[in-house]
């Protein structure tokens, strides 16, 4: 189920502090440490596309903090459609993106980058307080802007500490016109770092995929032309 934070209000904060929380959280996740060490990961699994009938990709991710990323998704019979975020530029299947595009890209990094990213951007969370989930379940919900016009909202559970849902807002005059958001399940963990293990995509409020996460490494080093096309 998809939590939709718009026009939605939300009740005031829970009892931890926001720093609290967010090391409780750190620390659910496998700690600061374990995190740090993690600069550069590979996730590889399946992606399934419901925009094309359920069509299933092989996928991988490589990301190396802060921003850089580069995506590969490999459906049967086609060729491989490969996606890089390098900081300030982005391009797919090789040509140079902008736009809504390349915002994709920052906030697919921004959630990857997770939870570690809200400890190293506590200074300008916002904290909107708690609002009810599915089943009973009460979320913590945290705004995090990554630009003026993109901002990730996270909501975590308060009593798991896991982040079961994010969403990405494109603004436009301060106005979202835009929506990606992702929803979290079946955690497990690798190299000592939790990590949600399926994945539902939603765009605009429509589900659009769904992936899962088979592998997860952490790389010792990259080359630095991965980052390019």
């Amino acid at each position: 189920m998809l939590v939709c934070l718009i026009g939605v209000p939300v009740s005031g904060s829970a009892a931890e502090s926001l720093e609290v929380f967010v090391d409780r959280v750190i620390a659910v996740y496998g700690g600061k440490d374990a995190l740090s060490r993690a600069r550069t990961v590979r996730q590889t699994g399946q992606t399934v596309s419901l925009t094309r009938g359920g069509a299933t990709a092989t996928l991988t991710r490589v990301f190396q903090r802060p921003d850089k990323l580069r995506v590969e998704i490999a459906f049967p019979g086609e060729q491989v459609e490969v996606r890089i975020l390098n900081g300030t530029q982005g391009w797919r299947r090789n040509s140079e993106i902008s736009g809504p595009m390349y915002k994709a890209m920052l906030l697919q990094a921004a959630r990857i980058a997770m939870p570690l990213l809200l400890l190293e951007e506590m200074a300008n969370l916002k904290d909107l307080g708690t609002e009810a989930g599915p089943g009973g379940a009460l979320f913590r919900v945290l705004q995090l802007p990554l630009r003026s016009d993109l901002a990730l909202f996270v909501l975590i559970d308060v009593e798991t500490g896991r982040i079961r849902h994010s969403r990405g807002s494109l603004y436009a005059d301060e106005r979202p016109i835009m929506e990606f958001a992702t929803t979290y399940a079946n955690f497990q963990s690798w190299n000592g770092i939790l990590v949600a293990g399926r994945e539902e995509q939603y765009a605009m409020g429509r589900h659009v995929g769904h992936t899962r996460i088979e592998k997860v490494e952490v790389l010792a080093s990259v080359a630095p032309e991965d980052f390019r096309p």
